[in-house]
Parts: C-alpha cells; sequence; structure tokens
C-alpha cells in the first residue's frame, strides 16, 4: 500500500551546532464517509477482523479471538448483511474501505467501529465517531451508548464517552467478551 507521505528533512542544531533530522510525515488523507450498502458487507468485514486481531489480542483469550473473527456464514451471514443495510456507514479513502461504524438511531446504541491497522492513529477513528455522533444529533435521542472492547475504552473516552465499569457481552457467535458500557450525553448546543 502506497501511503500519502512528505520526507522531510530539517536541520536541527545542538549545542555543537551539527546533528541532521529527517521526518516522515503523513499528509492529511483524502477519507470520506459514506452511507454503507450490502455490497459492503465482506470488506467491513475484513475490516473488523483485521483490527480485532491486530488490536484486542493483548487483551483477550486467543480462543476468543478466533471464535470473534471467524468466517461468515449461514444465520451470522445474513444478520450482518442486514445490520451493514441498516446501520453501517464506511470510511474510504480514494480506493478502499478503511474504517467503518454502525448506529441504531432508534435505541442511540453505536457499534461494529473498526479501523483497519495499516489507518490506525490517523484520526478517522474520531472522524466516524464524530460522524455518528453528527447523525444522532438529527434525531430527538439525549444520549447514546456503546460497549466497548477494553482496549478502545481509552479512545471512547477522548471521544467524551463516560463509562468503567467492565461487564460481558453475549455475542451472537456463542462466546462472551468483557466490556466496557459507555455512555455520552448528547449536546444540541453544540452545532
Amino acid at each position: 500500500m502506497i501511503r500519502n507521505a512528505l520526507l522531510l528533512t530539517v536541520n536541527v542544531e545542538n549545542k555543537n551546532h551539527e546533528n541532521l533530522h529527517t521526518f516522515c510525515i503523513d499528509m492529511e488523507l483524502d477519507i470520506v464517509i459514506l452511507k454503507a450498502s450490502i455490497m459492503d458487507t465482506k470488506k467491513i468485514w475484513d475490516v473488523r477482523i483485521a483490527a480485532i486481531r491486530a488490536q484486542c489480542n493483548r487483551f483477550y483469550a486467543r480462543e476468543v479471538i478466533e471464535a470473534w473473527t471467524y468466517d461468515l456464514n449461514g444465520d451470522i451471514l445474513d444478520q450482518f448483511m442486514a445490520w451493514v443495510e441498516s446501520s453501517f456507514y464506511v470510511a474510504m479513502d480514494d480506493v478502499a474501505i478503511v474504517g467503518c461504524g454502525a448506529i441504531n438511531l432508534e435505541s442511540g446504541q453505536i457499534d461494529g467501529v473498526f479501523i483497519h491497522p495499516d489507518y490506525m492513529g490517523r484520526e478517522i477513528g474520531r472522524r466516524m465517531m464524530a460522524h455518528l455522533e453528527g447523525l444522532a444529533l438529527s434525531t430527538e435521542l439525549t444520549e447514546i451508548f456503546l460497549d466497548s472492547t477494553l482496549n478502545a475504552a481509552p479512545f471512547y473516552r477522548k471521544c467524551g464517552f463516560n463509562g468503567e465499569a467492565v461487564s460481558t457481552y453475549p455475542s451472537p457467535r456463542g462466546f462472551t467478551i468483557d466490556c466496557v458500557r459507555m455512555t455520552k450525553s448528547i449536546d444540541r448546543n453544540q452545532c
């Protein structure tokens, strides 16, 4: 994958008037967030799997990661396709889906926020969260909520969510994972 980057050479002098430093700076990605279609299901699933395998392995047992990222098939595929079509949004660069997220605009639940590991740390997750929160602002919701994985809770706190207590999330795939229920009040006065 080719990443937009700028190679910058800067002369930084120390007390002896010597030293040369080179920095690699990511240029702003051209990311657009769009409503997902059923045709995006496989690509969203692939981003999800890559993100889980890259970020959750220090917090969850290998067996849980394997069950969590097992191939889509049967009823699970049908359920996921329906969920993608009803609730998902995708973050896209010029050629690929690089992130995703879902919101249920009736309940206020945010779910399925994943960024491909090659694009993590580039503010795409924050942009997705801002987009989902913006959608919630267009409703009568007064609060949004999510069940965060243990590794992602600090990210959601930076996005303004509150929650500390660890609870158990029952996956439709038949296993449970520890998570943190988090909430955020919607402030309509910010707009």
